[in-house]
């Protein structure tokens, strides 16, 4: 109740909800034709000031274009020159080591300006398990 659906497309929906009056645990479910989804619990909490510290983490990473966070925490940043850094991070976002993963984008014309890395996907059901890693997906 309070929601207001909107069909974007054939692929997405839109649901907007009116949080409660007072912080705590809201269970949402959808309904359809086809019957209820399960409940999933959310919980609001009273606004918490957002802290931010400007700052330079790396320095030697040039024209750096995208990033995404794996589930281990480390860093993917894609570049415009088509190469993808990893950066290893502590639970307080310290750097502990970085590694050029890849140079991902082939230089078939090694003037060509086209190579920059556009965005960088992880899937966050993968282990990211050794010798592998993480599988990482590239838009170019």
């Amino acid at each position: 109740t309070g929601s207001q659906i909107n069909i974007i497309d054939s692929n997405t929906i839109q649901v907007l909800a009116v949080p409660p009056a007072s912080w705590g645990k809201v269970s949402v479910t959808v309904k359809t034709s086809v019957g209820t989804s399960n409940p999933v619990e959310y919980e609001y909490v009273p606004a918490v000031p957002v802290k931010f510290k400007q700052g330079n983490l790396l320095t030697n990473i040039f024209g750096p274009t995208t990033l995404a966070f794996s589930k281990e925490g480390h860093l993917y940043i894609g570049t415009q020159g088509g190469e993808i850094v990893k950066v290893a991070l502590d639970e307080k976002y310290n750097i502990i080591g970085e590694i050029l993963v890849s140079d991902a984008i082939p230089q078939s014309e090694p003037s060509s300006p086209y190579r920059a890395i556009l965005g960088i996907a992880l899937d966050p059901m993968d282990p990211c398990l050794p010798p592998d890693g993480c599988k990482v997906y590239v838009s170019h």
